[in-house]
């Protein structure tokens, strides 16, 4: 089977959970660093896409140039229909895409924030994994309306959507459901002063609160990505 391609775009990220639920259905992974690799060009030898998080915007070409080439990359995946999970700034890059404009939310989210499927989620071979008032890890400033011909499968307390798939290959998820406990604390200590005066978490509060609520978040991850990797393989064998 080919390799699920994973783009990385900060070097906290470790994967979290999806690492190890990628290796208990048998799926081989390749992971590349957006800003230093140029193998992640094209589609050829690959099975699928799982496009990770990041601080950046998704315009910011001129501080972050492989971005176009990424864009790119995922509007010809989408065309293709190559299977596709996009994570956060993933999320955020294919709705751009699509065209359509990711601009800065109205406040900051760092923390657990609780999601509303649709009823359409209900029937997702992925998304059916979320249930009303789950509590989802986000950490992001940008947001973006449902792109147009998108499917809404999960929405925020404010409306926006936290989940949606375009067409029936590609699923956008506008938190981190991969986050797990090594990996938030390595986002933690980068943030580093920058927590409570940008992002108004102490790093104690952050943690205390991932204490509580990250054992079913990581389960419900594991379970999400699972179901993406048996949907690639559904895939990749016609």
């Amino acid at each position: 089977m080919k390799p699920l391609l994973c783009i990385r775009h900060e070097r906290t990220d470790t994967l979290g959970v999806a690492r190890g639920a990628f290796e208990e259905e048998g799926v081989p992974i390749q992971v590349v660093d957006a800003w230093a690799d140029c193998s992640w060009t094209g589609l050829d030898g690959v099975s699928a896409l799982l496009v990770l998080g990041g601080a950046m915007n998704v315009d910011e070409l001129d501080r972050h140039p492989y971005l176009a080439g990424e864009r790119e990359l995922l509007c010809e995946a989408l065309g293709a229909g190559v299977p596709m999970m996009g994570v956060c700034l993933g999320a955020q890059l294919m709705a751009r895409a699509l065209e359509q404009p990711v601009v800065r939310a109205a406040e900051r989210k760092c923390g657990f924030y609780p999601v509303f499927p649709t009823d359409e989620a209900r029937r997702d071979p992925v998304a059916s994994v979320f249930s009303a008032g789950d509590l989802e890890f986000h950490w992001n400033e940008d947001t973006f309306d449902l792109p147009r011909g998108a499917t809404l499968l999960a929405s925020s307390p404010g409306g926006t959507a936290a989940v949606y798939r375009v067409g029936e290959r590609a699923w956008g998820i506008a938190f981190h459901p991969e986050v797990d406990r090594p990996e938030l604390d390595g986002w933690i200590g980068q943030a580093g002063a920058a927590m409570e005066p940008v992002w108004g978490r102490s790093a104690e509060d952050l943690r205390k609160e991932a204490a509580e609520r990250l054992p079913e978040h990581e389960e419900r991850g594991r379970e999400l990505f699972r179901r993406f990797a048996r949907f690639v393989k559904q895939a990749a064998a016609g």
